[in-house]
């Protein structure tokens, strides 16, 4: 495959995380703030309960959008230039950090706020409940950083073999 097949393909993919974050959004406002649509019914579930719940889900979509905006970045770098230049590497890295952070939020603040619920009521019991989908997802947005090093990577041979021809 040559590189105007990767940028082709890259423009594509980038229109179609441009659209998916134009459709989450939307779907999310229908969710949060908008009334039903006839049949239709967007519903929106919260971390927990009351508003710090919803506080947390914003943040964790908020996140999860400058994740895939992060990730159209690379895709428009991917289009425009070398394949493993800074401009990609960098924008994946982001791409990855973004992607962990609203993960790690979305696993962790649960449980944080209903410890915190226990102990400020003054005692009793709670229950922790983790998903295996939670880990694969903390595990896969941890790959993304090991992936961006070896994009790293490949630049730096990629140099040295520019310099070597």
């Amino acid at each position: 495959m040559n590189n105007f097949a990767i940028a082709r393909s890259a423009r594509r993919l980038r229109l179609a995380v441009t659209i998916a974050i134009g459709l989450i959004v939307a779907i999310y406002l229908l969710g949060r703030f908008g009334p039903e649509l006839g049949p239709l019914r967007v519903e929106a579930h919260s971390a927990g309960p009351g508003w710090l719940g919803r506080a947390i889900v914003d943040v964790t979509l908020a996140l999860f959008i400058i994740a895939l905006w992060r990730l159209t970045q690379m895709l428009s770098a991917v289009a425009d230039g070398p394949l493993f230049g800074p401009r990609v590497t960098q924008a994946f890295r982001g791409f990855a950090f973004w992607l962990f952070l609203a993960t790690f939020i979305d696993v962790i603040a649960p449980p944080v706020i209903a410890v915190t619920e226990t102990i400020s009521s003054g005692g009793g019991s709670t229950a922790l409940v983790f998903e295996l989908r939670d880990l694969l997802m903390l595990a896969g947005a941890l790959f993304l950083f090991l992936l961006a090093r070896m994009l790293e990577q490949a630049r730096a041979i990629e140099v040295e073999l520019e310099e070597i021809v």
